[in-house]
């Protein structure tokens, strides 16, 4: 019964162990430090869960939805960077196990298996930030089971699921811009099947065409009207078209072009097996090597609006291609699959080939990220992937900040680091809880400036840390210097030093506090100082 069992359910077994490999690794990590953009969901969702609504008391132009996953995902796991990882691994699990439904249902458990093992190893790598709760993994989560519901209610002709998976591609649109690439695919697939199925019945064709946008509109909808009740509406449009549109207006393609070179260089040097494996089942694809067209095209065009996903503004973020892998994985185990038909006429080693190359692709990234992944220090990770970001240095200026001051206290913060707001669980004295905004290039930089100063200036924080940290700025050779001339007299006559944490190296922080930080110098050109009101 047992031999039944596993020769009957190999593949299974072998997702399950590549499965447990990657979440030993992710559970090694937890504790590593929130990075920026982690800081800025758990801060926002820590608002939601004080009954304050998004973009009143924290403006970004990122979609609300990530706000409230982050909200839930703190009641439910605590507020820790730990607690934020474990549910990044539960996302990722569940990731893994939309990709080997969607491979098994296309293909076979083969092809399911090394698609789910592809996309767990790949989104482990350090060259697509993949192990911080970016809001990629929620897009990608909601997406791969829209899809996953889609070809099901395609198969069915149910237009209860068709409704259903709208719905989900909708949420992955709420968790950031970037998801209505999926819409955009599901849409275009669910309309192909359409048209081949019913020629030219063009009323089956809108029914089903309108249900798929009905569900897809519904939780923007159900968010623009929480928003709009909540008085927040305006500010909530503001950021996420408005700004966000004059936001990716800023690089040109030449740039992109060259920008996406050097980031898609690095993703494929982390996991080479798997992106040749891919190239195999492109070529495959564009081939013809299909028994089914309608495969071929979803694949085709999965990959497309996967790298659509990435491009908006032309910036490229390495965790943008997280988007991308999914498709990456699906077309690696296509290859794979190719690869043993291929080889048949080895009829005594055949059948091991597969699951050999599998796991030689997968552990291609471990080995090759070993450096990150056994690394025994949280800290030491973090500095590992981001360099001199203070991330690790938020936590010990954020224990110091609370140590001094009460929960009814706000802060101020001259840059990008809202994971202090969070670590702190003080509120920020200003909306712009990040500074990048008023350094680009458009219309509304001057104006932020000045809403930032006058908001410091109104709240009057008992605390205001200057972070020194070019990457915490981006500060360009056109940007508006105000800030810092208002910040320079500000602090002079309302405030003082007291602390400083110098980033002297990878290795070494140097931390001083009260009068030693007065007579401190930083030796770096990365620093970060916490200025107490004077009495």
């Amino acid at each position: 019964m047992a031999k039944y069992f596993i020769r009957t359910h190999f593949y299974e077994i072998l997702l399950v162990v590549c499965i447990f490999v990657i979440s030993a690794f992710r559970i090694h990590l937890l504790a590593v430090p929130l990075e920026r953009d982690e800081g800025e969901y758990a801060y926002s969702g820590q608002l939601i869960l004080q009954g304050i609504p998004p973009f009143s008391q924290s403006y970004n132009m990122k979609m609300p939805g990530i706000y409230l996953a982050y909200a839930v995902i703190l009641a439910c796991f605590g507020q820790t960077s730990a607690g934020i990882h474990t549910a990044l691994l539960l996302i990722n699990l569940l990731c893994s196990l939309a990709l080997y439904l969607i491979g098994k249902r296309l293909y076979n458990s083969l092809v399911g298996c090394c698609a789910g093992a592809a996309f767990a190893s790949m989104t482990l790598s350090s060259s697509v930030l993949g192990l911080s709760a970016n809001a990629e993994h929620f897009v990608v989560v909601f997406a791969l089971f829209g899809i996953f519901v889609l070809l099901k209610a395609i198969e069915k002709e149910s237009p209860g699921l068709i409704l259903l998976s709208g719905l989900l591609f909708g949420i992955a649109f709420l968790m950031k811009q970037h998801g209505a690439a999926f819409v955009a695919f599901g849409f275009s697939f669910l309309l192909w099947n359409e048209f081949q199925r019913r020629g030219n019945r063009t009323k089956n064709v809108l029914i089903r065409g309108t249900l798929f946008c009905a569900g897809a509109a519904a939780p923007f909808a159900v968010v623009c009207l929480w928003l709009w009740s909540a008085g927040v509406f305006h500010s909530f449009w503001f950021w996420t078209f408005t700004y966000a549109h004059a936001y990716v207006s800023q690089i040109p393609m030449r740039t992109g072009v060259l920008i996406f070179r050097d980031v898609i260089s690095n993703i494929i040097a982390a996991s080479p097996v798997f992106w040749l494996l891919a190239l195999v089942g492109l070529v495959l694809i564009i081939g013809g090597r299909n028994n089914s067209r309608n495969v071929s095209f979803f694949i085709l065009m999965f990959l497309i609006f996967g790298f659509l996903s990435t491009c908006p503004g032309f910036y490229f973020r390495e965790h943008y291609f997280i988007l991308l892998l999914p498709a990456i994985s699906l077309l690696s185990a296509i290859g794979l699959n190719a690869i043993r038909s291929f080889l048949t006429f080895l009829s005594a080693v055949h059948s091991f080939i597969a699951p050999i190359l599998l796991l030689c692709a997968f552990f291609s990234t471990p080995i090759i990220e070993q450096s990150i992944l056994f690394e025994p220090s949280p800290v030491k990770v973090s500095r590992l992937i981001y360099g001199p970001n203070p991330f690790s240095e938020s936590c010990v200026i954020a224990d110091s900040i609370k140590a001094w001051s009460s929960s009814t206290d706000k802060i101020g913060i001259l840059g990008s680091e809202p994971q202090i707001f969070f670590y702190t669980t003080r509120k920020s004295a200003s909306g712009y809880i990040y500074t990048y905004a008023l350094m680009e290039k458009h219309p509304f930089a001057l104006r932020m400036q000045r809403e930032m100063i006058r908001q410091l200036e109104t709240a009057a924080p008992k605390f205001l840390v200057y972070v020194n940290v070019e990457v915490s700025w981006l500060m360009r050779r056109d940007s508006y210097p105000d800030i810092f001339k208002w910040f320079n007299s500000y602090q002079r006559e309302r405030y003082e030093i007291a602390g400083v944490a110098d980033i002297v190296s990878a290795r070494k922080t140097v931390y001083a506090w009260g009068k030693d930080a007065v007579k401190y110098s930083p030796v770096s050109s990365s620093w970060v100082a916490i200025f107490k009101r004077k009495a």
